[in-house]
């Protein structure tokens, strides 16, 4: 996709100004105020098989 285009790690906020945020327990997620730590930082990775498709962890 062309928003990651050279992306290496990006912040993936809301509409409502709220930020995706990885839960301590690495296995859920949930949305945050802005005032968000380091658990906002997402990894870009681009599938090589499908290069529509990233992924973010």
């Amino acid at each position: 996709m062309e928003f990651f285009t050279g992306a290496k790690v990006v912040r993936l906020v809301s509409f409502y100004g709220m930020y995706l945020m990885a839960n301590e327990d690495e296995k859920r997620v949930s949305l945050s105020k802005p005032d968000a730590s380091d658990n906002a930082l997402w990894n870009v990775e681009i599938v090589t098989r499908n290069p529509n498709y990233p992924r973010v962890r």
